[in-house]
């Protein structure tokens, strides 16, 4: 059975909080993006126009900018736009990137989006769930704790767009799976690919992008801007910044489980596994 269960939360972000989230997410492996342009281009594939779906605030859509010539960035939240529109940045042919909002339903209804016009579609979700580099110390049971970070408070909190996103992508009903399937995109054209899952590095010794270095309060801000974090504080304004705070409370286990002092910030080696999923067109 097909799911349709919108997520609302980013949709209803405020300016602060858009800013907040360009401000704090990082950017994507560069590797990633090489690896989706090249079997683009093996495939036949031109980059005359992008179309990046579920911009936000144009993190994924900014690394591709040099690529292509034209380059549409849409979004189901206002100021998720404004704020993408507010960073601006130009294509490969030196015109300035176009953000609009739309949700992925109705872009038909966004100038220069008619069937037919755009040579690639893409769409980015970061999950916050890192994995320890093997290198840091006590990295199994910080592992583990990274992992619980959508654990305790799941309920209502945690939508099933959510979960599909955590178990990267497993549950995601494919185009010829869904009740009505759709023959465009079939079976033999899709590829998946995963990266460093169990600290399986395949032929490379770091993660796809290598790892990087994040202290505790940098973690906590990332924690803040997932959906499911910050509808838990909308249900739970009284424990906002209080000991029974959820994300006070995990970054209490993540310091015990390193090994530092009550409120250290301090600093761990942290990577992330990465999945792909590939469409082409029939």
């Amino acid at each position: 059975m097909s799911i349709h269960q919108r997520d609302p939360t980013f949709i209803a972000f405020t300016s602060e909080q858009a800013k907040h989230y360009a401000n704090t997410r990082p950017s994507y492996p560069a590797e990633l993006f090489q690896y989706v342009f090249d079997h683009h281009a093996t495939k036949g594939g031109s980059f005359q126009k992008l179309l990046d779906v579920g911009c936000g605030p144009g993190k994924a859509t900014r690394d591709m900018l040099p690529v292509f010539e034209e380059v549409i960035g849409i979004d189901a939240g206002p100021e998720m736009i404004e704020t993408a529109r507010g960073l601006g940045g130009t294509t490969k042919s030196g015109k300035e990137v176009r953000y609009e909002v739309s949700r992925a339903e109705e872009i038909d209804k966004v100038a220069g989006l008619q069937e037919g016009t755009v040579d690639m579609i893409t769409g980015a979700t970061c999950a916050v769930d890192k994995t320890a580099d093997p290198t840091q110390p006590r990295c199994d049971i910080i592992t583990e704790r990274m992992k619980e970070f959508e654990g305790d408070y799941q309920g209502s909190h945690v939508l099933r767009g959510n979960e599909i996103v955590h178990n990267q992508y497993r549950d995601l009903e494919l185009p010829w799976e869904i009740d009505t399937p759709v023959v465009a995109f079939p079976r033999e054209k899709y590829l998946r690919k995963e990266w460093d899952y169990d600290n399986d590095f395949e032929d490379r010794d770091d993660f796809l992008g290598g790892s990087r270095n994040i202290t505790i309060k940098q973690i906590e801000g990332l924690i803040d801007t997932t959906s499911s974090m910050i509808r838990w504080r909308e249900a739970h304004p009284d424990l906002v910044g209080t000991d029974e705070d959820y994300s006070i409370k995990m970054m209490k286990k993540l310091r015990e489980a390193a090994g530092m002092a009550p409120n250290e910030n301090g600093t761990l080696r942290v990577g992330a596994p990465t999945t792909l999923l590939l469409f082409q067109k029939a």
